[in-house]
């Protein structure tokens, strides 16, 4: 039962936003989750959706058309491959659906967003009266999404597109500690993000997150209650090596949800609310996270 529960706990891997909404302040939310037991594999699909309310600067905010509402949604496939006792391959593959709606306009984009892939290795793994797991992982981010996408005669915001255009290259650090039913997982992840053709470069992205769980087991299921913090910080932008001057983000969001695991079945629901934020210079503000996984574990 514990086997099946650790494994069935892919929870997180948060690529997918790196490039739909450099403002949101995810850039990169690599929260790669509980995954200590390289002996299995396993495929899930993820939906993550969440929402950003913008104004110009240059206009009063009680103005209607200052305004503009974005929504951005991504439904991603990802799976996990042993290789040996110490190593595994992660892969994933967003699909994106984005818009902008404005007092004159809407925009809808959908695409295949950027794939990725992770190399992870298990630095440390003890055993006694507790459990503790050190992973270090390293990969790349490829050029899979359409990332010069037009509408209505105009060239899409960066934010906008599904993909980046650019070859980015991730650093994660997963530490979990479990002792009888509690169990703390932590991540630390870097993203470094290089140009793409059309001259533009998102910000690098750093983040840190910390996730508690309370172990509930009944027969063959396992409910897992969660509460957490994240911390995610963006770099700005750069088009042409200028500072993008109404780019960058901080934000502090909490975390609380619940996992379900039924044999090799799980199903993970968690909300992101969002605590602190600081976005394109204030003026963009999050509503928080809404994240829901699906997760299947083979032999």
């Amino acid at each position: 039962m514990k086997k099946i529960f650790f494994v069935c706990l892919a929870l997180m891997l948060y690529i997918q936003a790196s490039q739909a909404c450099d403002a949101c302040g995810s850039g990169l939310n690599l929260q790669l989750g509980l995954i200590p037991n390289l002996q299995r594999n396993y495929l899930g699909i993820r939906y993550q959706q969440f929402h950003f309310y913008s104004h110009d600067e240059h206009v009063s905010l009680n103005e209607t058309q200052a305004h503009s509402h974005e929504i951005f949604r991504t439904v991603e496939i990802y799976g996990n491959f042993s290789l040996s006792r110490r190593i595994q391959v992660f892969a994933s593959l967003p699909y994106k659906i984005s818009s902008r709606e404005t007092a004159y306009k809407t925009y809808t984009i959908r695409g295949i967003g950027d794939a990725q892939i992770l190399i992870r290795y298990k630095l440390l793994e003890t055993k006694s009266k507790f459990t503790q797991t050190l992973f270090l992982s390293s990969g790349i981010k490829f050029v899979t999404g359409k990332y010069n996408e037009v509408q209505q005669g105009s060239l899409l915001h960066e934010y906008l597109q599904c993909g980046s255009g650019s070859y980015d290259f991730p650093f994660h650090i997963n530490y979990i500690f479990k002792k009888d039913k509690f169990i703390f997982n932590s991540d630390l992840y870097y993203l470094m993000k290089s140009e793409n053709k059309m001259k533009y470069k998102f910000g690098n992205s750093m983040g840190v997150n910390a996730q508690c769980y309370y172990q509930i087991n009944k027969q063959q299921t396992v409910f897992m209650p969660q509460i957490g913090l994240v911390y995610a910080m963006n770099e700005k932008d750069k088009r042409n090596n200028e500072i993008e001057r109404i780019s960058g983000s901080q934000q502090l969001l909490g975390q609380i949800g619940i996992d379900f695991y039924y044999k090799k079945i799980g199903v993970i629901c968690n909300w992101q609310p969002t605590l602190l934020q600081q976005h394109n210079n204030g003026l963009s503000k999050s509503s928080g996270r809404l994240q829901t996984s699906f997760v299947y574990t083979m032999k």
